[in-house]
């Protein structure tokens, strides 16, 4: 069986670096000062003699990383292409396309692609 005790006034999170994240009622959120670091939260109950220590891995994003893939008009690939632009300098009517693709690279060293995320978006200029 398992117990949600989330919501239960019983429950205690203790946190050993409120500099990284703190405790505010039963949640726990992490700074908004982009310090980065390791934090153990401990949860402990009133009613019985059960604690539990976890660490939580704070970090954040350092840079985005972009790369491009263009495509001369008419070239075969281009059917995942979503941007397309005019030559430049040039009335023609063919186009080049492109695939951008992008990544969020973490202050871990991870990376997470984000080309398709709802809040990424693009532009072109000129």
């Amino acid at each position: 069986r398992v117990f949600d005790f989330t919501n239960d006034l019983r429950t205690n999170l203790t946190v050993d670096n409120t500099s990284i994240v703190s405790v505010s009622g039963n949640e726990v959120v992490a700074n908004s000062k982009g310090i980065i670091g390791v934090a153990k939260i401990t949860v402990s109950f009133s009613h019985t003699p059960l604690t539990k220590t976890i660490s939580v891995s704070v970090i954040k994003s350092n840079k985005i990383r972009s790369t491009l893939r263009s495509y001369t008009a008419g070239s075969v690939g281009t059917r995942n292409v979503s941007k397309l632009f005019r030559y430049d300098g040039t009335t023609s009517t063919l186009y080049q396309s492109g695939q951008v693709n992008s990544y969020l690279v973490l202050s871990s060293g991870d990376e997470r692609e984000i080309s398709a995320h709802r809040s990424t978006s693009y532009s072109i200029v000129p």
